[in-house]
């Protein structure tokens, strides 16, 4: 649903397609009532557009992703703040900045760490992990950073859609999992694919293939 908000927000750049606009719109609501951690997905979709624009003749969904998906949000909030012993411990959060970093660290490491199959299987935070996390988000960062004066900035709006749709997950106190990635994940497939593609394009045509032979051996 996420994906199919941001695909038709897209879409409707190229064109005017007032029915498609809300349906983006009903398919940012949907992602949130699937799992509310996504909460954060019109801005995500903003940011999307504005780092990679589009530009038809079309408006776009950003309206329709904002009222559909931002009141969904706003209600998901409402009734964690009315009601918060109906989520229990499971949505408990840490005051600690330090949790916070170790929390993004262990999921920037999830990344990465594809030798663990069974990544989360404690559920929680890994301090141990937090180095991983660091070099990760740093290596991203530069990557963002290099492509700062270019009109379309893909590895920073990748960047921007993982950050955005991780950050709620990322104060969680007890509770740590692999599938909270799976939303975010499109960003760093997206900022993956940029990099590697501007990777290649440098190098000779035999040692372009023996590197994507080796990656896609890994």
């Amino acid at each position: 649903f996420a994906l199919g908000a941001l695909a038709l927000h897209l879409e409707c750049r190229q064109r005017q397609r007032p029915r498609l606009a809300w349906l983006a719109g009903a398919c940012a609501a949907c992602a949130v009532f699937s799992k509310e951690s996504v909460l954060l997905l019109p801005l995500a979709v903003f940011a999307f557009d504005r780092l990679v624009p589009v530009r038809g003749e079309g408006r776009g969904a950003l309206r329709e992703i904002a009222w559909l998906g931002g009141l969904t949000g706003a209600a998901v909030v409402a009734a964690w703040l009315v009601s918060p012993n109906v989520a229990g411990e499971a949505y408990a959060l840490s005051r600690s900045p330090g949790a916070w970093l170790t929390n993004l660290g262990t999921y920037g490491a999830w990344l990465v760490r594809l030798a663990d199959p069974v990544r989360d299987r404690n559920a929680v935070a890994n301090p141990a992990l937090l180095g991983w996390g660091v070099a990760v988000f740093a290596v991203w960062a530069f990557a963002a950073w290099v492509e700062r004066a270019r009109p379309l900035r893909p590895v920073t709006a990748g960047l921007a859609w993982f950050a955005l749709l991780l950050a709620p997950v990322v104060p969680l106190a007890n509770h740590s999992y692999l599938y909270y990635l799976v939303a975010p994940l499109a960003g760093v497939e997206i900022a993956t694919g940029v990099v590697l593609t501007r990777v290649i394009t440098r190098v000779t045509g035999t040692a372009a293939a023996t590197a994507l032979g080796i990656l896609l051996m890994a």
